[in-house]
């Protein structure tokens, strides 16, 4: 049985996730983003918490790494792969430099979630094409994980779904496909409508939208 270190026990994705059978399988130490400081070994860690300063996140993941013994599993978003594309958004930023640097250890799994809704949220607020992500694919995920072996894998923890539903969604969607094709740049000066997007309760703009959109 391994002894796995969850990182973030407060986060909103962590206690979405019912690890039972998990739990079953590995001794599961839960701490916060703030006890990292306390702990002299971190065995095989689970990292769901991240800081939204680029600088503060790049040092807390460092310092897992410089702790930690076994495996390095971080729980990443599609959002990283938007940075290499534009790099103006933060929360892509620091996904990608999250994984750059587990990337650079000798055993690792990054699991790439997408959009964690569940099927009545998703209908009513994305329209579209949707990289998405159900709490039971990711349990699914966390629980085949092997920790007696070293890999290097990205797990891409998604499936791609359609979306339609108001007419309203539609044409917004239509709007930003085609701003998306004529410029990434025009696109991000766009920003300023996400006031309206978010009034009205839509979810796949900015950052997401192009996240989605990716092959």
């Amino acid at each position: 049985m391994a002894v796995v270190t969850i990182i973030g026990k407060n986060s909103n994705l962590y206690k979405m996730l019912n690890l039972e059978k998990f739990r079953d399988s590995n001794n599961v130490i839960e701490i916060s983003f703030a006890e990292i400081d306390k702990l002299s070994n971190i065995e095989n860690p689970i990292i769901f918490s991240y800081s939204k300063k680029i600088e503060e996140n790049n040092v807390f993941i460092n310092k897992i790494i410089a702790k930690s013994s076994g495996k390095i599993v971080l729980i990443s978003s599609i959002a990283s792969d938007v940075f290499t594309l534009i790099p103006y958004y933060n929360y892509p930023k620091i996904k990608y430099y999250s994984e750059l640097i587990v990337k650079k250890t000798n055993d690792f799994e990054i699991i790439k979630v997408g959009i964690i809704k569940n099927k009545m949220e998703l209908e009513r607020e994305f329209y579209g094409l949707v990289k998405y992500t159900s709490i039971n694919k990711l349990e699914n995920a966390l629980e085949v994980l092997n920790f007696n072996y070293k890999t290097q894998n990205i797990i891409e923890c998604w499936e791609l779904v359609n979306v339609i539903n108001n007419s309203v969604f539609k044409f917004i969607y239509f709007f930003q496909k085609n701003i998306y094709k004529l410029s990434l740049r025009i696109f991000y000066l766009f920003r300023p409508l996400l006031i309206l997007y978010r009034i009205i309760g839509y979810k796949n703009y900015g950052y997401t939208f192009i996240a989605n959109k990716l092959k």
